[in-house]
């Protein structure tokens, strides 16, 4: 089983080495490391070079400024592997054996996305805080998508966060492209995805670090991201009113 990894690149020099090499050093080799330079004006893109031609698992894509959710879309363009994860620039993994881990749960379960939980890394002191902590995995009893939603939702497992998922790349069409140039974009997206996927699983897997930054766009508020949140939110009520009735509850919850 192939593992793509789709790092969305930009203007994060600072911590682009120990993000790389933090999927480099995972114990399972099997993997393709797409960098995609969304434009970046630091010294990112010269850093996704140099990573290129020392490991022949990484790719680069450098392209104009499109925001997150277009480097997320150039990297599946391109992705050849089985199943797919996101990690943003600025985040790393913790655990060089998280991902073989991974592997063989969805082995086991072939479910089309695998929940994992993560943790709150704060730049400014080191602390990290894990999201999830002593959660089982999914009882295998939960065998269809009804069973699989109530776990995710009666024990909230399930985020609005594409960081967080291994997910299968068959499911990638059309409509599952993220949304250009909007804020908050994973909320909806998450929606979309639970509504497409027809089977689900969660792991208690606290590896992936979500670093928080000072300077990040999270933590700046204008009235476009107001705007966006909100509009993601409405998306989710108008996609949970299109759903089959066993599904709308989970969706609107």
């Amino acid at each position: 089983m192939k593992i793509s990894v789709i790092i969305p690149v930009y203007q994060v020099e600072k911590y682009l080495r120990q993000c790389v090499d933090s999927v480099i050093k995972q114990s399972y080799r099997n993997i393709e490391i797409i960098l995609v330079d969304d434009g970046a004006r630091d010294g990112s893109p010269d850093i996704c070079d140099e990573y290129a031609l020392s490991d022949n698992r990484i790719s680069v894509i450098h392209q104009e400024n499109g925001g997150l959710s277009e480097a997320r879309n150039s990297g599946l363009r391109v992705a050849t592997g089985d199943y797919i994860a996101f990690l943003d620039g600025d985040d790393y993994w913790d655990d060089a054996n998280a991902l073989e881990r991974l592997v063989k749960r969805v082995q086991q379960t072939k479910a089309q996305v695998l929940n994992y939980s993560y943790k709150k890394y704060m730049e400014d002191t080191g602390e990290k805080f894990a999201y999830f902590e002593n959660v089982p995995k999914m009882p295998l009893t939960c065998n269809n998508k009804y069973k699989q939603l109530q776990y995710l939702t009666q024990n909230h497992l399930y985020i609005a966060s594409a960081c967080n998922k291994l997910i299968n790349r068959d499911m990638f069409d059309d409509s599952l492209k993220f949304r250009k140039g909007v804020y908050s974009e994973d909320i909806e997206w998450c929606a979309r995805l639970l509504q497409k996927a027809k089977t689900l699983d969660f792991i208690c897997e606290n590896f992936y670090c979500y670093r928080q930054r000072r300077d990040s766009i999270r933590h700046t508020i204008n009235n476009k991201k107001c705007v966006d949140l909100c509009n993601n939110i409405i998306r989710c009520f108008e996609i949970a009113k299109e759903a089959d009735t066993e599904e709308k509850e989970f969706l609107y919850r």
